[in-house]
């Protein structure tokens, strides 16, 4: 076994916290500094020496201080046969939950066979599709060493272990696990093994059932520690890792991991962050990651807020006006419907350096932290779990836990906890409305819920399915009201309906004028029932076409002419119909109604009428009475006379 020592460090040493996390089988020490109580690194400590009381009653203590549950909404304590106490928080409705409608539920008896319980980590594998569980121990004891690895994708634990090549080694625990977006494998980090009895600084890789060890392959890998604060990158497609707990105390550094190589960047940093005790970091997409500790390198308590985003980091804390209190072992992780950071914890530090296990949630909105410890219905075993993993799975955007240890018997449990949302669907339809005989397609856009998610169609007919897209066929007309109803694995519900109208198959009916040659005539498709537009194809039987609804045509010579339309929906049925169209000589006398007879009536009458204004104008013409002298106009002047001849008598 391990040779135990008891580590100093100004207000505050970190072996009393892992002697609670692992809780072995007896105290080697215990030291109080400055009023803290202390244990061994990897020992055991009672819960009644961690600050003199029960972890109820240390709990009942930080709730009425505000470090438990938000709103003043008060912790209830219940048996639970073998599981020992069991707390719930009381139901708040929806309305109320700043946290997008996230709850937590046990699905522990939903998911079978499940890990051990041991000590572990997980991390989502965005190659995989699925997030991976590694488990190096269940406590201390070489008949206890492991190191399984398990999958979680859709409420459904499996182990893998059997079939996958280049395990890490056995007894490793509280190591790193982070997703890297670079290489798209999951990387592994540190730990302490319980074999060499000291902690280290392996690196292994994993991908498709495969555990690759680059320790020997790196040039400067980041020195050995336990606990190390490591996530996801995405902004900037690494793995970041901050500080941890080394062999000789608590670190401060940072690396990144890109590519298979890690890079201390430490010494580029424009700005100096403490060294923080057991800090979580998670992925805080657009900005890079989020950063959460207290207690700094002096030994003070103050709960930091960094940010590291292009290389560096930057302090959110002096405008931060209310802090969570710093975390023991707890985890983080980005909720982007919300959005915000998530941040979880089992085990919690007061500002007298004691501890309080209590699982706390706190909410980084961008700009401030919110508990809402309260209003997520958070109700895992009040004293469990406080070395739980965590991972967040992006498939239905859920927050899955495993694990842990509590400070009661049964030491080790192998709950499976989910912080999800519960299901929203939309029904769709492909085509409305359609025929008889003519299938359509139902389908559904579900967001949230806790994968797997069933679904269960009623078709209005009496038709069901269980698909989530499923194509489905009326046979008598009608409107219809479909409706799809989604049940997540938590139970959750969510429904949604639409409407179908089914319209009876087409049928056409030629309505026809009466025809004369060399005259038009009109011919229409009377259509019932089908779906459109509709598509027409008229046959006239002199040889000329129409694809038009309604035509207008001329035929140029008397007889019987067959003519038929075919009339397509858009569903693809088809109606016919024929007649017989006869048309009729033009009559031998002038039609004085209509073409040229009319005309030349028109001719005719004006004719007529400028012949009786004629008369008329003749017939009022003046006359000269008879015998009524002449007028006088005065003699012709002879050709070449130059005036006029002189009056008789005179000469």
């Amino acid at each position: 076994m391990r040779s135990f020592g008891v580590r100093i460090r100004p207000k505050f040493d970190h072996v009393m916290l892992v002697a609670l996390i692992l809780g072995l089988s007896s105290v080697a020490s215990s030291v109080g500094v400055t009023g803290f109580p202390l244990a061994t690194l990897h020992g055991s400590a009672s819960v009644a020496t961690l600050g003199g009381a029960g972890p109820l009653a240390r709990a009942e203590a930080s709730l009425a201080r505000g470090s438990g549950p938000a709103l003043g909404l008060a912790l209830h304590c219940r048996s639970d046969g073998a599981d020992s106490a069991r707390c719930a928080t009381p139901a708040v409705s929806p309305a109320l939950r700043p946290v997008g409608g996230y709850l937590w539920n046990n699905i522990t008896p939903l998911v079978g066979t499940a890990p051990s319980g041991g000590l572990a980590s997980m991390a989502w594998d965005g190659s995989d599709g699925y997030v991976l569980f590694f488990e190096g121990a269940v406590g201390s004891g070489v008949s206890e060493y492991l190191n399984d690895t398990w999958t979680y994708a859709n409420g459904t634990w499996t182990n893998i272990t059997a079939s996958t090549s280049g395990a890490p080694p056995r007894g490793l625990y509280l190591e790193g696990l982070a997703w890297d977006p670079s290489s798209a494998e999951v990387v592994l980090f540190g730990g302490y093994s319980e074999v060499r009895d000291v902690d280290v600084g392996y690196t292994w890789v994993y991908h498709a059932k495969t555990w690759t060890n680059l320790t020997s392959a790196l040039a400067t890998p980041p020195s050995a520690r336990e606990i190390p604060a490591m996530s996801t990158d995405t902004t900037d497609g690494q793995v970041i890792l901050y500080g941890g707990d080394s062999n000789t105390g608590f670190v401060g550094d940072t690396w990144t991991f890109h590519d298979d190589a890690w890079t201390n960047i430490t010494s580029a940093q424009s700005l100096h962050v403490p060294t923080l005790l057991y800090p979580v970091v998670s992925d805080y997409p657009g900005h890079g990651a989020l950063l959460l500790g207290g207690f700094n390198d002096s030994g003070v308590f103050v709960t930091f807020t960094y940010v590291f985003a292009a290389g560096d980091w930057t302090n959110l804390t002096p405008a931060v006006t209310t802090s969570p209190p710093p975390p023991g072992l707890g985890y983080a992780a980005y909720l982007p419907s919300v959005p915000g950071v998530l941040e979880m914890a089992g085990i919690v530090f007061q500002p007298d350096g004691s501890t309080v296990v209590t699982p706390v949630a706190w909410l980084w909105s961008g700009t401030s932290w919110a508990n809402v410890t309260g209003l997520i219905g958070f109700v895992p075993d009040a004293y469990s779990p406080l070395a739980a993993a965590g991972a967040y799975v992006p498939t239905d955007q859920s927050i899955v836990t495993f694990g842990g240890e509590r400070a009661v018997p049964p030491t080790f449990g192998n709950y499976t906890w989910v912080l999800c949302t519960a299901p929203s669907v939309a029904a769709h339809l492909d085509r409305s409305p359609i025929d008889v005989g003519q299938s359509a397609t139902f389908s559904a856009t579900v967001s949230g819920g806790l994968d797997p998610n069933s679904a269960a169609w009623t078709f209005g007919d009496g038709g069901e399915s269980s698909n989530l897209t499923q194509s489905h066929t009326y046979v008598t007309a009608g409107i219809y009201t479909a409706t799809l109803t989604v049940t997540d694995l938590a139970g959750a519900s969510s429904s949604s309906s639409i409407s179908e109208d089914v319209n009876p198959d087409p049928s056409v009916v030629i309505d026809a004028g009466n025809a004369t040659a060399g005259s038009s005539v009109g011919l229409a498709a009377v259509v019932t029932g089908g779906t459109g537009p509709f598509v027409y194809s008229w046959k006239l039987g002199d040889g000329a076409t129409s694809s038009a609804a309604f035509v207008t045509h001329t035929y140029a010579h008397a007889g019987v002419f067959t003519v038929s339309v075919s009339v397509r929906d858009t569903a693809g049925f088809v109606a016919q119909d024929s007649v017989e169209v006869t048309v009729a000589a033009p009559s031998s006398g002038v039609d004085l109604t209509s073409g040229t007879g009319l005309y030349l009536l028109l001719g005719m009458v004006g004719l007529l009428v400028l012949t009786v204004i004629f008369l008329v104008l003749w017939i009022r013409k003046p006359k000269i009475p008879r015998g009524a002298p002449t007028p006088y106009s005065g003699p012709t002047s002879p050709p070449g006379a130059s005036g006029p001849p002189p009056p008789p008598g005179i000469t």
